[in-house]
Order: structure tokens, then C-alpha cells, then sequence
């Protein structure tokens, strides 16, 4: 039998990070995350007001889901992968939620279905 080869140290899943990475680091970084990105849609409220309560909504809600799987994770795979996860999707709503207000203010709405 051959001896399985050794975890390639480039992959992401394999990053310390993501293994056994303290849990402050990704507070911190979803923190500044979340400030920037309530900041922002906090001077959008009066563009739209809609999107970007809802953005200011969304981004403190998965904060707090990012400190409490911080908290009540043990160290290790799950809680590092579940951070990512959250992280992710912070970034991924917030560019959504930017882009959405950016349609709006520009005019350029979804295309009207003509009947």
C-alpha cells in the first residue's frame, strides 16, 4: 500500500485559516467588513431607501451571526469554513445591494414587460 500524499498547502480547505485560525481574526475582518458596508448604504438611504435598509439589515444580521458561531463553534474546521461562509456572503449581498441602488439611481430599472 502506498501512504496517502500530503495535504497540498496551496488549496484553499487547507489554509490555517480555515483549520484551526484564531477567531479573532475573523471578527475582525468581518468587522471592518460590515462597518464599510453599513457606512455605505447608510449615505445610499436617501438614493434608496428600500435597498439600503435592507443592506444595513442584512450586513448587521450576519454579523451577528459571524460572533455567534465565533462564540458557540469549538476551534477548528467547521467554525474557520463557517466564518468564510458568512464572510461570503456579506461581500456577495453587499456588492448585490450596491449594484441594485446603482441600477436605481441611474434609472436603468429592470426592462418593463410590454402586454
Amino acid at each position: 500500500m502506498t501512504n496517502p500524499p500530503s495535504p497540498d498547502p496551496t488549496r484553499v480547505r487547507n489554509q490555517v485559516a480555515l483549520q484551526s485560525g484564531p477567531r479573532w481574526t475573523w471578527l475582525i475582518a468581518g468587522g471592518l467588513l460590515a462597518i464599510i458596508a453599513m457606512v455605505t448604504f447608510a449615505f445610499l438611504v436617501p438614493i434608496a431607501p428600500v435597498p439600503a435598509w435592507v443592506g444595513i439589515t442584512l450586513q448587521a444580521a450576519l454579523l451577528v451571526a459571524l460572533v455567534l458561531s465565533s462564540l458557540l463553534l469549538s476551534a477548528g474546521r467547521l467554525r474557520g469554513v463557517t466564518s468564510a461562509v458568512i464572510m461570503g456572503g456579506m461581500a456577495v449581498s453587499a456588492l448585490a445591494l450596491m449594484l441594485v441602488i446603482l441600477a436605481l439611481a441611474q434609472g436603468t430599472g429592470p426592462p418593463a414587460i410590454d402586454g
